[in-house]
């Protein structure tokens, strides 16, 4: 890659490294804290900012469990697979956790609950715990609804919690102790560098979690990762409504109360599917009123008007599940990535696990990009 005479940046830079991350959301500076725990001095390249991507722009939720019911994650993978995937989300919980607390990162230990929309929806809740019951996980089966706000019954998971994301990945990043190169774009990855707006990184490992884009740098992994845009909004600080995290409609709608009273909602992607498709960053009209209205319909108490409205890309694979592991046709570049807007419930045991391939050889398990 060479820069012309208009373009900022060395032109022959050359940057030695032991390690090289591309990419600094949740995954990628997890990766690097692992690296350095092993004895690594990692280089972490990020195209905007550490947390600038979709590991910033979420709901902060810190969930066990895939995007789908356990029943419905039963269906698709078998029941084998569905226990390791919601066995890693355990893993990644305690991780998460534990490293929060560590790094002082406030926590919400405020569990959480799949709120059931409909018949059909709670039915999939009441299955769903029952098998969670017999794999040995938590989750208890509400027939009512908990929260007395229209709901039909709930899957209460009370282990879960909440924080704030762009503050955890950013105490993560200083952790690990990488040298981080930000507002830098990478341009190319190949084994043992990667060419970005800063020069060459030459490394003998490079492990790329970039997201959506992901695809772009590894062109073997084309068409497994699609960019898939999540809408949110924000209220002013209001009275106290809510004190758990709640996902609702298989998931498509989620909503917290901030400390300070300001109420988080997003989702509603279901009313907009295939324009919520792409990579660009703007809110719509279609889904921020999908969302006010799911707001009103089940917490009219709310009051505060609207405050903020964001968007964010997410990384979408065909089973919902992260690929882990080494990049085909290219030795010492491995991936971790897709996490199907769950980066929070799976990114620091797949980090950990991506580590543990490259520097051990050792399985990524479920989250294998060879299936």
């Amino acid at each position: 890659m060479t820069n012309s005479v208009w373009q900022p940046g060395p032109v022959d830079a050359v940057r030695e490294a032991e390690a090289v991350v591309v990419g600094g959301g949740i995954a990628g500076v997890a990766a690097a804290l692992y690296l350095r725990e092993r004895g690594l001095r990692p280089v972490l390249v990020e195209a905007k900012t550490v947390a600038a991507g979709a590991s910033g722009r979420n709901a902060g939720f810190v969930l066990t469990g895939t995007a789908e019911h356990y029943v419905a994650a039963v269906e698709r993978y078998g029941h084998d697979r569905a226990r390791l995937a919601w066995s890693a989300s355990v893993a990644n919980r305690a991780r998460l956790l534990a490293v929060a607390e560590s790094l002082g990162v406030p926590l919400e230990r405020c569990g959480s609950m799949l709120a059931c929309v409909d018949a059909d929806e709670a039915a999939a809740a009441r299955v769903s715990a029952r098998l969670l019951a017999e794999d040995g996980f938590e989750g208890r089966f509400e027939s009512s609804d908990p929260l007395r706000r229209g709901f039909v019954g709930a899957l209460v998971k009370p282990g879960d919690a909440a924080l704030d994301p762009v503050r955890l990945v950013q105490a993560l990043s200083r952790a690990s102790g990488a040298a981080i190169l930000e507002r830098c774009p990478v341009y190319h990855v190949a084994p043992g560098v990667i060419w970005s707006a800063a020069g060459e990184v030459r490394a003998p490992l490079v492990i790329v979690a970039a997201g959506p884009h992901t695809p772009h740098l590894l062109p073997p992994l084309a068409g497994t990762i699609a960019p898939v845009r999540a809408q949110m909004l924000a209220t002013g600080p209001g009275p106290r409504v809510l004190d758990t995290l709640v996902y609702a409609n298989y998931g498509y709608d989620y909503m917290r109360q901030l400390p300070d009273g300001r109420f988080l909602a997003g989702g509603s992607r279901d009313h907009a599917v295939a324009e919520e498709v792409g990579f660009e960053d703007r809110v719509t009209a279609p889904v921020q009123e999908a969302i006010a209205a799911f707001m009103r319909r089940h917490f009219p108490d709310i009051g505060a008007p609207v405050a903020a409205r964001w968007s964010g890309v997410m990384e979408f694979t065909a089973d919902l599940l992260p690929l882990v592991g080494p990049v085909p046709g290219m030795p010492g570049v491995y991936v971790c990535a897709g996490f199907s807007g769950h980066g929070l419930a799976f990114a620091l045991e797949a980090a950990a696990r991506v580590v543990a391939c490259a520097l051990d050889g050792a399985s990524p398990g479920v989250f294998d990009l060879d299936r």
